[in-house]
């Protein structure tokens, strides 16, 4: 069976390309613009692994996390953060907010997918 990933980006050139790459890796991808919109795809839904920029309109990468982390279904659910934040202090706080993996935009293709396969081994 394909991994299922939630990929959450606002920007949707990035969207699409992460997407079609990622599909290329032969997982399924469903996307969603930012964390309002994967919320409620998480209400129908299962996914292997989330993957989610942290600034995104309406509700944020880190709101998102926190609101995954809190549903009892979801709160093992492997969660990968995207930003272009590099500094230590931002990767603490989302490794500290519950993702389990913290990339920095830009992100090579083959980087996320190695990421990917990373935090599924450890599930």
């Amino acid at each position: 069976m394909k991994t299922k990933i939630l990929f959450v980006e606002d920007d949707v050139v990035l969207r699409n390309n992460y997407v079609e790459i990622l599909e290329l890796f032969d997982f399924t991808v469903i996307p969603a613009e930012d964390g309002v919109e994967a919320m409620e795809i998480l209400q129908h839904h299962d996914f292997d692994v989330i993957v989610s920029d942290i600034r995104m309109p309406r509700m944020n990468g880190l709101v998102f996390l926190k609101n995954v982390r809190a549903d009892v279904k979801l709160v093992n659910t492997p969660f990968i953060l995207l930003s272009a934040h590099a500094e230590n202090t931002d990767y603490e706080n989302g490794i500290k907010s519950g993702a389990n993996e913290y990339l920095t935009k830009p992100i090579r293709g083959k980087d996320l997918v190695n990421a990917i396969q990373n935090v599924i081994a450890v599930v």
